[in-house]
């Protein structure tokens, strides 16, 4: 759970080649929750007892077990006031020691403040404190440094009784640069394609999400790790769909210098920051929210415009919810009028579904799920302004602070409730959509997803904003697309889709996620909890970056145009009209490869 547990490696178990795996066995201590003040042992080794008569490895392990079982006194809860700071700052730490052996207990906590490059002592202190079984207490201290001279710091807080140390724990935090800032993948997006060093560059990314600025077990120095491991793998953008729900949040400071600690972790390693600013969010909003939700995106944009690499995604998985407000209301009748002059034309024209009051007076929405069904087609009309609406104001906020770097959101691989990639897109840069779906649809249809939604002819890049597959045995007896495959077929799903994606015209793929959380089970990641050892699968899809990042892919129309059908997919029974538009699609492919729709 999140963040009611402390897991510590005690067995660590290496490859044939010398390369870490994982924790063959670990110890847990539960500080809150269901299981609060217990304590557990449990190791994952199947193929052999390391615990058999006359193994030393497990008499010492079991022995190394016993005594902590024994005195348990340890560390949790170890944090600075703020991830990233500004030059002449204190930093103050704390950390929580907790004794829950049968006697008092004299225990001495040890500090360090050292750089993160070159393990130089900044800063070390100690303090002594007295147990009581069963208490805990929160031990702090406070460094003011004239400046800070590196980029990034570790700070190390130990725990001694009879002079021993019996526990550690690590975190750490950056140094606002604007030199930092610069050391980012620099690009800009013109042609269609991301633009590097003169040159195009197709892309490979990542996505995470929250749970690394709330889980305790991470912090900058895990977020540095995750950035450089990126880097190593080829992956060039690193996603994080943060927070921020809504208007009604604000943010903090706190969650401000979470923020400038991802974004220098990422710039520092020579990677391209995608930050999720709204996601979530609902697009239909009154004007006072919409203002405030644009007011909050200019800020961001003005806080980070001098980072090299940095690319603003407003909403992911967009939602638009109930559209009945008074100033949304007040555009729908707004349309109405536009669209039919009078009370008259608008009965005439929704005949299958009457209104049920004069234009000015309407509510929203739709008619019966018939292609016939005026209504129903208005109302999807309608709701792409809605959504088009939002993004285009926000677009236009940050487009006040930041005139470079590109602005995008992510769609779905087929219109939802006005949600429609190809006419709410509006000022957006990147024609960016999240492609999922159930084993074997999903290789076969991702060809014509990516040509339905490909924006390319306007000017508009082709960007695949998440994919990925599960394998975890959790999920074996799931169904559609979160059913579990396996790890081959993990492994080919990732070849063919940079392999489809490049050749289709996508500037930049994203698979979805980085890793496995470690506070609840969602195996989507391309590498295991709590320590990041990768799985196979990100092997595959580093050697794909860096065999795409060798090409320059270059955009060329197509002497061949699909005209696919307008209003008719967008009215009931839309969903039938979109299979065979996407049919249509697959055959044009098969038969000539390159078209634009």
């Amino acid at each position: 759970g999140m963040n009611q547990a402390r897991w510590i490696p005690l067995l660590d178990a290496y490859d044939g080649l010398g390369r870490k795996r994982g924790a063959a066995g670990a110890l847990v201590h539960h500080v809150r929750g269901a299981y609060a003040r217990s304590s557990w042992a449990f190791f994952g080794v199947e193929n052999q007892d390391i615990f058999s008569a006359g193994s030393a490895l497990g008499e010492n392990t079991l022995r190394a077990v016993a005594r902590v079982m024994a005195n348990k006194c340890y560390l949790h809860t170890c944090e600075t006031d703020f991830t990233a700071y500004q030059q002449g700052e204190p930093v103050h730490v704390s950390v929580l020691a907790t004794n829950l052996s049968r006697k008092s207990a004299e225990l001495e906590l040890r500090f360090q403040i050292a750089a993160h490059d070159t393990g130089q002592d900044e800063y070390h202190n100690s303090r002594k404190v007295t147990l009581a079984p069963g208490k805990t207490a929160r031990v702090e201290i406070e460094w003011h440094p004239v400046s800070f001279g590196s980029e990034q710091y570790r700070v190390t807080a130990q725990l001694a009784a009879d002079h021993q140390v019996i526990d550690q724990m690590e975190t750490g935090f950056v140094v606002w640069s604007t030199e930092t800032l610069r050391k980012g993948l620099a690009f800009e997006f013109k042609e269609n394609y991301f633009q590097v060093d003169g040159h195009s560059l197709f892309l490979q990314g990542t996505d995470d999400y929250l749970h690394t600025f709330i889980d305790q077990d991470e912090n900058p120095l895990t977020w540095h790790q995750d950035a450089q491991g990126c880097r190593d793998s080829c992956i060039d953008v690193y996603e994080n769909l943060m927070g921020l729900r809504g208007p009604q949040q604000r943010p903090t400071k706190t969650w401000w210098r979470w923020i400038d600690a991802m974004l220098l972790n990422v710039q520092r390693v020579g990677g391209a920051f995608f930050p999720g600013m709204l996601v979530f969010s609902n697009t239909a909003v009154s004007n006072k929210d919409l203002a405030d939700q644009q007011a909050y995106v200019q800020a961001f944009a003005a806080r980070y415009k001098d980072a090299a690499g940095i690319m603003y995604y407003l909403n992911g998985d967009l939602e638009l919810h109930d559209p009945n407000l008074p100033d949304i209301q007040e555009l729908y009748n707004r349309y109405l009028q536009d669209k039919y002059g009078s009370d008259e034309a608008l009965r005439k024209a929704w005949a299958l579904t009457p209104p049920e009051a004069p234009i000015g007076k309407l509510a929203i929405h739709s008619g019966k799920d018939d292609w016939r069904d005026v209504r129903t087609l208005d109302d999807f009309e309608f709701r792409t302004q809605v959504v088009r609406r939002w993004l285009n104001a926000m677009y236009d906020s940050i487009r006040k602070a930041d005139q470079r770097h590109p602005v995008t959101a992510e769609f779905y691989q087929l219109p939802v409730s006005g949600i429609d990639l190809l006419t709410a897109l509006g000022q957006l840069e990147l024609a960016n959509f999240g492609y999922f779906n159930s084993a074997n649809e999903d290789f076969y249809r991702f060809p014509q997803a990516c040509k339905f939604l490909d924006q390319r002819v306007r000017g508009k890049g082709l960007n695949i904003g998440e994919f990925g597959v599960k394998t975890h045995p959790a999920w074996l007896d799931r169904g559609d697309y979160i059913a579990a495959r396996s790890e081959a077929y993990e492994q080919a799903y990732f070849l063919a889709v940079a392999h489809y994606g490049f050749a289709l015209g996508a500037s930049k793929i994203q698979n979805w996620c980085w890793k496995y959380p470690s506070d609840l089970p969602f195996e989507w990641g391309i590498n295991y909890p709590n320590e990041l050892i990768a799985r196979d699968v990100r092997a595959f899809y580093r050697n794909s970056g860096l065999f795409f990042r060798r090409l320059r892919p270059r955009y060329e129309q197509s002497d061949v145009l699909l005209l696919i059908a307008g209003e008719n997919r967008k009215g009931g029974q839309g969903m039938r009209i979109l299979d065979g538009i996407s049919n249509g699609i697959r055959l044009l492919i098969d038969q000539i490869g390159r078209a634009h729709v």
